[in-house]
Formats: structure tokens, C-alpha cells, sequence
């Protein structure tokens, strides 16, 4: 015969799980966001005539370049 035992879960460990689920979140927006930056200064180093090839102006990609890594 099989015994299970049911326990309460412990609650410290419930909070330090909710912690790094946490931390996670967080460091995967800000991963996001610094390449967010990345890309937008890597679009504005391509050359017109690979803008042109994405079917984006110069005026287009220098403006995106400007803006803040946390704007969309």
C-alpha cells in the first residue's frame, strides 16, 4: 500500500519562485529594450540603398534612430 502525504507548500518558497518569475520579467524587458536601441542605431548606419531594399527613407530611419529606447 502506497502512503501519500499531502503537505502545505512552503510559503518562504512560494515567495522567493514568485521572486525570480519576477526577475525574469524584468530582465527580459529590459533585454528587449536594449535591443530595441540596438537595432535603431544599427538602421541608422545601413546605407540608402539597403533602406531603399526595406522600403524606408534616410528622413524615416534617422527619425526612428532619435527616439528612446523605451518608445515604441
Amino acid at each position: 500500500m502506497n502512503i501519500i502525504s499531502h503537505t502545505k507548500a512552503d510559503p518562504q518558497r512560494q515567495g522567493l519562485t514568485s521572486i525570480k518569475l519576477n526577475l525574469r520579467l524584468i530582465i527580459g524587458k529590459i533585454d528587449a529594450l536594449l535591443l530595441r536601441r540596438k537595432t535603431r542605431r544599427e538602421l541608422a548606419k545601413l546605407p540608402d540603398y539597403l533602406l531603399k531594399d526595406i522600403g524606408v527613407s534616410r528622413v524615416d530611419a534617422l527619425r526612428e534612430a532619435e527616439k528612446s529606447f523605451w518608445q515604441s
